[in-house]
């Protein structure tokens, strides 16, 4: 039975549960941030492999994302996109026609809650 009135059951809860809560919230968004940096508004032809898998990888080659795809993941989760749809994407690479799309990283609902969190949670 947990004595709620007990201020060192507080504590050891702030301690095991809220601090890591907080920590891993602050390092979501600051992995977003540092997406944010080094992603948005880059074009995809000067984009280096490693950030282009974010937003290329997993997709097919009509524009679809398949099982499991990476691009997919960074898109839901942290807002990692092109600025043109992906079967629009795919048109243009046939055509040689790439100029001007660029990756766009945009704050997700998933970033939106891990930044409440983080400011929830913060210490005064």
């Amino acid at each position: 039975m947990i004595n709620y009135a007990d201020k060192e059951e507080w504590a050891k809860f702030i301690r095991e549960n809220i601090i890591p809560l907080r920590d891993s919230a602050e390092f979501l968004v600051n992995y977003w941030e540092y997406l944010r940096r080094r992603m948005d508004g880059v074009y995809i032809d000067a984009m280096d492999e490693d950030y282009k898998s974010l937003v290329l990888g997993g997709v097919s080659e009509e524009g679809a994302y398949l099982d499991g795809s990476v691009a997919k993941f960074y898109r839901d989760f942290f807002g990692v996109s092109l600025n043109v749809e992906l079967p629009q994407y795919v048109s243009a690479v046939k055509e040689g026609l790439t100029k001007g799309i660029m990756a766009v990283v945009s704050e997700s609902l998933f970033v939106r809650f891990a930044s409440e969190v983080a400011t929830q949670t913060k210490k005064n």
